[in-house]
């Protein structure tokens, strides 16, 4: 026996040489980074990208400033001139006016007088002021119109870059000046904007995984929004990356509060606040606010729809009252913002002896709304003219996948209407899914929602509600038999109605499972939907990109739904959008890379040199 085990040692050790060096080989991996640094390591190289390219075509490609706004910065001395040549591009066009208004906010906290006193140049926001140590002089006579341009721009971004500068400069130069550096505004403007973008990227990465998206599709949503085409107002001195931090928080924390306590449920209101004073497509939110809420609370509405036990109708009237209220506060956050600061804006700019301007004329619309109309020209079909038909243009891709992205998602959602609830189609089924989507259909909600209902049945005994659960998982087992004969009668009917119909319906079906086009997700296509649409009927339609981009997570997650769609083999799903084969890139597939590709690059360039883009 001792001999057997002596035998087994010496084999043992005659092999141990080569499984070693094995284990050995194996130890050399590096394990796949997290998708947290991953998605930290890639806005990091990109907004470096972007930066350096920006200064780089700054330099090197003759800049067309005639006209741009810009933000005065000092030409002397030798080093004060090329710090210019380096900020020039971050300090243009929309930049130029929050940084403008940073300095006037700072200004103010040391009086009018002291603001004026220091520095022997002029400058407004536009054109050049000379000097060192110049501040930004409002007296002269173009004051009027640049106080009504700055109130287009709203407040929280240019205070946090001058509470910043004012921070940096009491820590480093104590007592702080009245009339400060006017570098440390675009820097600090840079570092902002940079540092929202990074945390805005993150906050889409955990509100994908949070609303049940596949961890692959949740990582490529926010890759996808770390190189959106309007990359480069992310990275300039735009509020564009401060409003896409406060949503998609905001988002998140409404997600996370669904089904918690009120106390959970009013975290979002901080963010919804901070989305109010950073812009005014902050309104736009207040829709999908609601329409949360309805969707959120319809097991609720359909307690009482069946008439439960008493008991359980106060209560979920309590909570019904108390989602109203709830969603009455968070529509506020988003939308008291824009009276104050518009009321607070007519005070400035209408009043004194020289209140004629034609903005205050009107005390009925918003002096925001008027500003607008008078010195960009916003209005319905304002911009639908044969002149601007180059912006339509820069504006389509956004504007067609903004179409596509909601015709599929009511495509997808009327089959699974059809499949789990009316199995009709025409303007019956249509109602049907309305009312489907809101909540009030059969579904895999309704197992969330029955099971709300078991937990309230059993603190409710005096109703004898435990067999009301006896008849909540009757109903489950019966909806699940339902579900998988309609699930043939649909197929069956768009067979007989035509060949093509048939392969259109199993193509859409094949999309029923897909995360990114789930009835849960339905407020947030609605407000794609609806961003696309208020831009293109009353504002400059080329923003369409950027205000998009910084608002409506949906766009990513219907992109990365094509782009991984694509990639997949498996039966018809490979073929979905592909015309080459399974597992071939689509030309839908190469026309979302490439616009993303070119829209980065080309409007870096123009940004950079002064001239227009989205």
């Amino acid at each position: 026996m001792i001999g057997n085990v002596a035998a087994g040692k010496q084999c043992e050790a005659e092999a141990w040489p080569e499984s070693f060096e094995k284990e050995e080989s194996e130890s050399n991996y590096t394990p796949p980074q997290s998708p947290r640094s991953e998605i930290i390591h890639l806005v990091i190289y990109s907004r470096l990208t972007i930066l350096l390219l920006m200064v780089t075509m700054s330099i090197l490609v003759p800049s067309h400033t005639n006209g741009v706004p810009s933000f005065p910065l000092p030409t002397v001395p030798h080093s004060a001139g090329i710090a210019r040549q380096v900020l020039l591009p971050f300090t243009q066009w929309d930049s130029s006016r929050f940084l403008t208004k940073s300095m006037q906010i700072y200004m103010e906290d040391y009086g009018e007088g002291e603001g004026k006193g220091k520095g022997e140049g002029k400058g407004e926001g536009k054109g050049e002021g000379k000097g060192e140590g110049e501040c930004i002089d409002y007296s002269n006579p173009n004051s009027r119109t640049e106080s009504e341009e700055l109130h287009a721009f709203f407040p929280l971004y240019p205070w946090l870059i001058s509470r910043s500068v004012r921070l940096f400069i009491c820590l480093c130069l104590f007592p702080a000046p009245s009339c400060p550096p006017p570098f440390l505004f675009p820097l600090f403007g840079l570092l902002l904007s940079n540092l929202f973008f990074l945390l805005a990227s993150l906050e889409l990465h955990r509100l994908s995984l949070l609303l049940g998206l596949p961890p692959p599709h949740s990582l490529l949503a926010a890759a996808l929004f770390v190189v959106n085409p309007a990359s480069v107002f992310f990275s300039a001195c735009y509020s564009e990356s401060l409003f896409a931090y406060a949503a998609f928080l905001a988002l998140r924390l409404v997600a996370e509060g669904n089904g918690k306590g009120n106390g959970r449920r009013a975290a979002p209101m901080a963010p919804m606040l901070a989305m109010g004073f950073a812009r005014s497509n902050a309104f736009l939110y207040a829709g999908y606010v609601v329409l949360e809420a309805v969707v959120a609370r319809r097991g609720n509405v359909e307690i009482n729809i069946k008439g439960k036990g008493k008991g359980t109708q106060k209560r979920n009237k309590t909570k019904i009252v108390t989602t109203i209220i709830l969603t009455i506060c968070r529509v506020a956050c988003l939308v008291v913002p824009f009276f104050v600061y518009d009321r607070s804006g007519r005070a400035l700019i209408c009043s004194g002896d020289d209140n004629g301007s034609d903005v205050c004329a009107s005390t009925v619309s918003s002096l925001y709304g008027a500003v607008q109309a008078k010195h960009w020209n916003v209005g319905f079909l304002n911009y639908w003219t044969v002149r601007q038909i180059p912006n339509f243009v820069l504006a389509l891709p956004m504007i067609l996948t903004g179409v596509y992205a909601t015709v599929t998602y009511l495509r997808v959602n009327w089959l699974r209407c059809a499949v789990e609830g009316a199995g009709e189609r025409g303007l019956g089924g249509f109602v049907w899914w309305v009312f489907f989507g809101l909540g009030y259909g059969n579904g895999d909600n309704n197992n969330n929602n029955n099971n709300d209902n078991n937990n309230d049945n059993n603190d409710d005994n005096d109703d004898n509600d435990d067999s009301n659960n006896d008849d909540n998982n009757n109903d489950n087992n019966n909806n699940d038999k339902e579900i998988r004969n309609r699930q043939k009668e649909v197929l069956l009917k768009l067979e007989e109605e035509g060949e093509n119909e048939f392969q259109e319906g199993e193509l859409y079906y094949a999309l029923l499972d897909e995360k990114w086009l789930g009835r849960e997700l339905m407020p947030h296509y609605v407000m794609l939907a609806g961003s696309v649409l208020v831009v293109v009927l009353f504002g400059h339609v080329q923003i369409v990109t950027r205000f998009v981009c910084a608002s409506c997570p949906a766009v990513y997650w219907y992109i990365a739904g094509r782009l991984s769609l694509g990639m997949k083999t498996e039966g018809h799903m490979g073929n979905l959008f592909t015309t080459g084969g399974d597992g071939e890139v689509s030309d839908s597939q190469k026309w979302l890379i490439c616009w993303f590709i070119i829209y980065i690059f080309v409007g870096t360039l123009m940004h950079s040199v002064g001239l227009p883009w989205t």
